[in-house]
């Protein structure tokens, strides 16, 4: 293990534990709406994917449901992380301790779009480090 890593995950963790339990509240809020936009995400590009062809391969297929399921989750996803959002606790009457959430996660989804423009991350793979391309993919 990466001793900077781990010294991370105790150090941080531990800081956290100090904080006044407003503070937290929202810092846990924040990670768990960051769990559920990371997972949509997968979500949306399954549906993406169906709607332009995409067929899941492997031994468990739900078939027929398989739409209904993907847009059913994404549904869902999308709702908690509104809700999560939105009913963070309220420990003040400033702008930003009510809107401190949904800004803290536009602000992390901003910061990644501009390094997805700005640094071009798959444009810097090695030809060594790419992915074999398989005969599904490519046609």
């Amino acid at each position: 293990m990466p001793p900077a890593a781990l010294a991370v995950t105790a150090v941080v963790p531990a800081g956290i534990a100090f904080l006044p339990s407003a503070t937290v509240t929202r810092i846990i809020t924040f990670a768990v709406v960051g769990i559920y936009v990371g997972f949509q995400s997968v979500v949306l590009a399954s549906v993406i994917g169906r709607a332009r062809g995409w067929q899941p391969a492997g031994s468990f297929r739900l078939g027929r449901f398989g739409w209904a399921v993907n847009v059913a989750a994404l549904v869902y996803g999308v709702t908690a992380i509104v809700v999560l959002s939105v009913k963070t606790p309220v420990n003040g009457t400033s702008f930003f301790d009510r809107w401190m959430v949904p800004l803290s996660v536009g602000i992390v989804a901003a910061v990644g779009v501009l390094h997805l423009l700005v640094m071009r991350p798959k444009e810097h793979v090695t030809e060594a480090d790419r992915a074999p391309v398989s005969a599904a993919v490519a046609g």
